[in-house]
């Protein structure tokens, strides 16, 4: 259902029938999920006592049953580079920060090459 009404607010946006011309504009914007605030504010409503962390374990279920549910995979790959306190919780700030940190390009630099390979 929510795929079917975000996809009609798309045509609201572009027209129906949509054109190439548009379909490949629409596509070339980049993406504008949710923002570092907006994870902050959902994981803070689970956050009872107000003292920043959660614990790992509430995490790990959080992101594999609510919203956009992860693979248990995909939580795990995550959470391997996710620091705990001693009791075992996530800061949450700190989670959010390192969710929304861009991954570096893997696309290596041409020139650079070249000037390594002396051509």
């Amino acid at each position: 259902y929510q795929r079917r009404v975000h996809g009609e607010g798309i045509l609201k946006t572009l027209g129906d029938p949509v054109t190439m011309d548009e379909f490949l504009s629409y596509m070339r914007k980049p993406y504008q999920g949710p923002t570092q605030q907006d994870l902050m504010t959902a994981l803070q409503a689970f956050d009872g006592n107000d003292s920043g962390y959660l614990k790992k374990t509430e995490l790990i279920s959080l992101l594999t049953t609510l919203g956009e549910k992860m693979s248990e995979e995909e939580v795990h790959q995550i959470m391997k580079d996710v620091k705990t306190d001693d009791e075992g919780r996530v800061n949450i700030e700190d989670f959010c920060k390192y969710l929304c940190t861009p991954v570096p390009s893997m696309t290596p630099n041409i020139e650079d090459l070249q000037k390594q390979l002396g051509v």
